[in-house]
């Protein structure tokens, strides 16, 4: 299909051309979603609801969204959406959630945990990116009669005593890989042993530890050190994280974009399309 291969200027323009060039195009525009500010986010929500008003004469691109990231992309650009920033746009990001339907990976980055009552994250995700995490959080999923689909998560600079790790494997069943991001390796140690003792044995690895300023021998070390002899799970995976930006060393959110990115199938992240 020619539209995988568009980038999402190009294609938001063509939506522009006709009702046919129109449904061709949205699928890629809306596979991925990037909202790294409160304004696109906002706009976002306003296409989104523009194109709910057309009815059946339309469709519906809220469907059509798979992969969402709401954050900054990067420490250096965090705009308004920097840690404990009053300026998230929380209604907007709940209408959002509630009406991509079909939503299969949703990454949180830097929201405040005072905020995270007021969210609910839907059902249907099959993975999940949340963090930085430093307080106890309750999460609420949308649809409580049947549990949550989620196989994955991705827990970035999370540490302290939280409760996000036993509210998710309860919810869901399928659990079965948890991937721990951290800026350095004494973040990592720095988290409680006792958050990782009650995970149940369907996970397939227990933790993948990225540390992205320190070597994998430095990560073993530091590991057999703080946690293999009172914690000593074989599915504990070390790995080293490569720089996205080796020009500006220390940039962990930036990373962690990079490898979401990575994880696309096609090469195009829509920043923000607000519908014509």
């Amino acid at each position: 299909m020619y539209a995988t291969s568009l980038d999402a200027r190009t294609g938001a323009t063509i939506c522009c051309v006709s009702r046919i060039a129109r449904r061709s195009v949205l699928p890629t525009l809306y596979a991925s979603v990037v909202l790294s500010s409160s304004k696109k986010i906002k706009l976002f929500l306003s296409g989104l609801a523009a194109n709910e008003a057309m009815g059946k004469t339309s469709v519906r691109s809220s469907t059509l969204v798979r992969r969402l990231w709401i954050g900054p992309v990067s420490k250096r650009e965090e705009r308004d959406l920097f840690y404990a920033s009053k300026s998230w746009p929380v209604p907007e990001i709940r209408k959002i959630l509630a009406l991509c339907t079909r939503l299969r990976d949703l990454a949180l980055i830097n929201v405040y945990p005072m905020l995270w009552p007021r969210l609910t994250i839907p059902a249907t995700l099959t993975s999940i990116a949340i963090g930085p995490l430093h307080a106890r959080v309750h999460v609420h999923v949308a649809d409580t009669s049947a549990p949550a689909s989620i196989s994955s998560t991705v827990k970035f600079d999370t540490y302290g005593h939280s409760s996000w790790k036993v509210e998710l494997v309860g919810l869901s069943p399928f659990l079965c890989r948890q991937y721990r991001f951290y800026p350095a390796i004494s973040r990592a140690v720095s988290s409680p042993v006792e958050e990782h003792h009650d995970l149940p044995p369907i996970l397939s690895t227990l933790l993948e530890l990225t540390c992205h300023a320190d070597t994998v021998d430095a990560v073993n070390e530091r590991l057999d050190h703080m946690w293999r002899g009172i914690c000593p799970d074989p599915r504990l995976l070390p790995l080293r994280g490569d720089d996205a930006n080796p020009g500006q060393p220390g940039d962990e959110i930036a990373v962690l974009h990079a490898k979401w990115e990575s994880a696309l199938p096609c090469a195009m992240v829509q920043q923000c399309v607000e519908l014509s």
